[in-house]
């Protein structure tokens, strides 16, 4: 496995890279999974807690995990994240929140 595949070599879950664009496919795959996993969730009919326990325990612990080794190449990233984010915990809440509030302790 070297620079010439597309894709980066998965060990115990964490990438090993050796071009920006091997890091960069498997972050898309990765917020492609976050993607997929929210709706699963959503209609759990969960309070506001709920959702955030289930964001950070349930779909989103993987992601701090490979964050904390390898971090974010995309440029984008953080923004595709945070909507991601925000449409979950936002599910038929009304009136809808500021992304600032729903990050304060």
């Amino acid at each position: 496995h070297n620079r010439t595949h597309s894709d980066a070599l998965v060990y115990i879950g964490y990438p090993l890279y050796s071009t920006s664009r091997q890091l960069d496919r498997f972050m898309t795959s990765l917020l492609t999974f976050i993607q997929q996993n929210c709706p699963l969730h959503e209609r759990r009919g969960l309070s506001i807690r709920g959702r955030a326990t289930i964001l950070n325990v349930l779909i989103l612990s993987r992601l701090w995990h490979i964050l904390r080794v390898t971090g974010a190449s995309i440029r984008n990233f953080h923004t595709q994240l945070r909507s991601i984010i925000s449409k979950f915990l936002l599910y038929r809440m009304f009136p809808k929140i500021s992304y600032q509030t729903m990050c304060l302790p």
